[in-house]
């Protein structure tokens, strides 16, 4: 018999709560391009997501996890400056909405 079967299991599901991810949170949260495209994994190609708890990239799916250099070198990323690499630590390149370092020109493809 599995943990899985165990009438201990029902009673949780049964009482666990269910939280709705609001629509801006899971566009913040996404993996994207510098285009605006999302993300596909390097290895099982479901879609990567931003943990900002971690401040990394995992994959929704087998949890293959970036960290900001490897982001930037698999999107091939062409950040505005320097800083965007060492002192920023949000979702490149969803962040460029609310930039406080550099300028980002209104015709950015992310924007």
């Amino acid at each position: 018999m599995s943990g899985f079967d165990d009438e201990r299991w029902e009673d949780l599901y049964d009482s666990a709560e269910v939280y709705e991810v609001d629509a801006a949170d899971a566009w913040q949260n996404g993996a994207y391009t510098e285009d605006g495209d999302q993300v596909e994994c390097s290895v099982c190609g479901e879609n990567m997501i931003f943990d900002p708890k971690n401040r990394c990239w995992k994959c929704s799916s087998c949890w293959n996890t970036k960290n900001r250099v490897q982001w930037f070198e698999y999107l091939d990323a062409n950040p505005p400056g320097k800083k965007c690499l060492t002192r920023c630590h949000e979702n490149y390149p969803v962040c460029k909405n609310w930039c406080m370092i550099y300028k980002i020109p209104d015709d950015d493809p992310i924007l």
